[in-house]
């Protein structure tokens, strides 16, 4: 018998010593679910279908307005002893029917034995196979949604507003124990309406985990038509618990000289150049999600300066720069 089952079994025997408080039938329950957790520790197993109109019934309760559709319902328990719900071929609809978001599938993992009590204790959650929707809006600020279903009527929420909504989450009792949020082939849609430039990007990984007083994301994405070669991004940032304001680094290979500079004015001037772009960026976001300080280390690639179509190009074999950019002053400092 594996250590973990060893530790589901002990756990067990010190919940059954105190049943008392229950009745048979509720005993024996309990006994035939722990002891199936035991000899199906790292195997999944079909979901009953009583089973499975109780946890949809459950869901629906807690997602006012919304519908879930799934398709298989199954159970894992791995070697980290936690129970896993997985949903598979996950559809969230409104209440006219209307899909507005659609996942591969979509996991729960709970403490086992307050489960097998009635009192489910969410530690994990993932998200496989979901497209999420990134928009700046004409004023600078991001907005997001997973599909439209963060956005009655249309209207995207802005980064505070899902800062403060990730916050209210982790701050509910019922989630006390829940300590990371992961989502793993994710299509990332990237709408800049002030640029009037949209960018897709596939194979996404998005990680948000409670840490001591703050919350923690990181995430990397694979850029579709970013260039000749492979563009890559990955993010990670930090947000104090009940604060909006957040603090970021962004790693960046082979990215168009073009396409960052979009996407802020310390970065215009690199419109200038014709060549693929590596290095990072550091800074952060205001309460109100407008960017401070920025600083930025860059290795730019084989390429030419050509400010515009009609101006010769001046090729080069690489440059490297340091910068920071202050929007107070609207100042670039080499």
């Amino acid at each position: 018998m594996t250590q973990t089952a060893n530790r589901v079994l002990q756990s067990f025997s010190r919940h059954v010593r105190r049943a008392g408080r229950v009745g048979l039938a509720g005993l024996v329950l309990a006994v035939l679910l722990g002891a199936t957790l035991v000899l199906l520790s790292g195997r999944s197993l079909s979901a009953p279908e009583w089973l499975r109109d109780r946890i949809a019934g459950r869901i629906a309760q807690e997602m006012p307005g919304l519908d879930l559709a799934f398709g298989d319902m199954a159970l894992l328990v791995r070697k980290d002893a936690l129970v896993r719900v997985r949903l598979g071929d996950v559809d969230i609809l409104d209440t006219r029917g209307t899909v507005v978001a659609e996942m591969a599938a979509l996991e729960a993992a709970f403490a086992p034995l307050p489960l097998l009590w009635g009192e489910p204790q969410l530690r994990q959650g993932r998200i496989e196979g979901a497209m999420l929707t990134v928009r700046r809006a004409p004023d600078g600020a991001l907005q997001l949604a997973l599909g439209d279903a963060f956005a009655p009527g249309g209207v995207m929420p802005g980064l505070p507003a899902i800062l403060s909504a990730v916050d209210a989450a982790f701050a509910d009792p019922r989630l006390a124990d829940l300590r990371a949020v992961e989502a793993d082939g994710l299509i990332l849609r990237y709408e800049d309406t002030r640029a009037r430039r949209g960018w897709t990007a596939d194979g996404g990984r998005l990680r948000v985990a409670r840490e001591d007083a703050h919350l923690q994301m990181s995430g990397d994405v694979a850029v579709i038509g970013g260039g000749a070669g492979a563009a890559t991004l990955s993010l990670n940032a930090q947000s104090p618990l009940g604060d909006t304001s957040l603090t970021f680094g962004v790693t960046l290979a082979d990215l168009p000289a073009q396409d960052i500079a979009s996407q802020s004015p310390g970065l215009a001037w690199l419109d200038a150049l014709r060549a693929p772009i590596s290095g990072a960026l550091r800074g952060s976001l205001g309460a109100d999600g407008a960017l401070r300080a920025l600083n930025a280390t860059l290795q730019i690639g084989a390429g030419a300066l050509q400010p515009t179509l009609a101006t010769r190009a001046l090729p080069f074999d690489s440059a490297r720069t340091y910068f920071t950019y202050d929007p107070d002053t609207a100042l670039l400092g080499f």
